[in-house]
C-alpha cells in the first residue's frame, strides 16, 4: 500500500493557521505511517462458522482452500462503511487464505493494509472477492451452480476496536449469507442408471445485491420466475449428489417453488416445502434430503436445519 508523506501540507500549516482543518482531514484520510521499521501490517486469522455454514470444502463444508480471495475494508472505529469512513486507502483490498483448512491466516495479496499511527479501527471482510464494487453493494447471482464455492457469500462486520498496538493476527469468524440444498439420490424400482439425471429448482429469484455496510440482502429468492440447474455429480455407488446455493426465502408457503427431476424420459416435480415444518430457506443453513427415484415416483426422506439430522419427511410427487 503506497503511503503518502505529510511534509508539504504540514509546512503549509506552519505558514497559515487557516489550513489546519484541511491538513487534519488529509492526514486522517490518507493515514500517515510511522517509520518503516515500526509499521504494523494487518493480518487476520479466520474460520468459517461451522454450525450453519454452506461453504464447499471438507465433509462439514467449513474449510478454506489456499488462495481463496477475501475483500477487506478498514474503517474508522464505530463507523458505518462508506467512502468517508475508509482509512489508509483500505478500500476493498484483496487478501487470500494462506492454506487449506478450517482455521487459516488471511494474508495480503499484493497491497498490505497498515494500521494508522494512533487511530482505533474496524474491519469489514467478505468472500469471494470482487473488484470494482459500486456503492458498497455486492452483486449476487446464483444462476450458474457449477462452482459452489464461488457462490457461497460469507461476511463479517464484527471485527472492531483494533490499533497499531495489536501485534497478533485478528481473529474473524465469517457467517454465511445464502441457503443451500443438497439431495443424495439413489435408484429405485425400474431405474438402471442415474447418469443422465438433471434437477432444476424453479420459480426462484437468482439475482440480488448484498449491502456490505449493513450485512443484508436487498432482495430474497421469493417470488422469482427463474430456474436454477442444480450441480449434479456422482456420489457413491449407483447414487448421485445434487446441490444448489439459493437466495433465502422467508415463507415457502407463499411462493410456488418446485423441484423438477428429469431422467431420460421420466419427469417428476415436487413442490417446496416438502412438509409443514419446513417454512423457509434460512440464510446460512443447509437442507439435506435423501431421494429415491423409481419408475412410479420420487421419494424424499429429509433432514432439516444446519448440518445436523433433524425433522424428516416423505413425499411422492406426481408426474406433471
Amino acid at each position: 500500500m503506497k503511503m503518502k508523506k505529510l511534509v508539504q501540507p504540514c509546512m503549509l500549516f506552519l505558514l497559515a493557521l487557516a489550513i489546519l482543518p484541511a491538513c487534519h482531514v488529509w492526514e486522517t484520510k490518507n493515514c500517515p505511517s510511522p517509520p518503516e521499521d515500526e509499521r504494523s501490517p494487518v493480518v487476520f486469522t479466520s474460520k468459517l462458522e461451522v454450525t450453519s455454514s454452506t461453504k464447499v470444502g471438507g465433509d462439514d463444508g467449513n474449510e478454506w482452500a489456499e488462495g481463496d480471495p477475501v475483500g477487506v475494508y478498514m474503517i474508522k472505529h464505530s463507523a458505518t462503511l462508506d467512502a468517508s469512513t475508509i482509512l489508509c486507502e483500505a478500500d476493498n483490498v484483496l487478501y487470500k487464505a494462506s492454506k487449506d483448512g478450517t482455521a487459516v491466516d488471511i494474508l495480503p495479496d499484493g497491497d498490505t493494509i497498515y494500521y494508522p499511527v494512533s487511530d482505533m479501527v474496524d474491519f469489514v471482510l467478505y468472500y469471494p472477492y470482487k473488484a470494482g464494487i459500486s456503492n458498497f453493494e455486492y452483486p449476487v447471482d446464483v444462476k450458474d451452480q457449477t462452482n459452489q464455492a464461488n457462490l457461497d457469500l460469507v461476511y463479517v462486520n464484527e471485527t472492531k476496536g483494533f490499533s497499531r498496538s495489536n501485534q497478533a493476527a485478528i481473529p474473524v469468524t465469517f457467517n454465511h449469507q445464502l441457503a443451500k440444498m443438497e439431495f443424495f439420490i439413489g435408484k429405485g424400482a425400474g431405474i438402471t442408471s442415474l447418469a443422465k439425471l438433471q434437477l432444476s429448482i424453479r420459480n426462484v429469484a437468482i439475482k440480488t445485491t448484498f449491502s456490505l455496510p449493513t450485512g443484508k440482502l436487498l432482495d430474497t429468492g421469493a417470488g422469482g420466475t427463474d430456474s436454477i440447474d442444480a450441480y449434479v455429480t456422482p456420489y457413491k455407488t449407483d447414487s448421485m449428489k445434487a446441490e444448489a446455493i439459493l437466495l433465502p426465502i422467508a415463507n415457502l408457503n407463499a411462493t410456488p417453488v418446485t423441484l423438477h427431476f428429469q431422467l431420460d424420459t421420466l419427469t417428476y416435480e415436487a413442490p417446496l416445502p416438502f412438509e409443514s415444518a419446513q417454512t423457509d430457506l434460512k440464510a446460512g443453513t443447509r437442507y439435506r434430503y435423501v431421494v429415491t427415484i423409481s419408475e412410479i415416483g420420487v421419494t424424499f426422506t429429509g433432514t432439516l436445519s444446519p448440518w445436523t439430522d433433524g425433522r424428516g419427511g416423505i413425499i411422492k410427487p406426481t408426474p406433471p
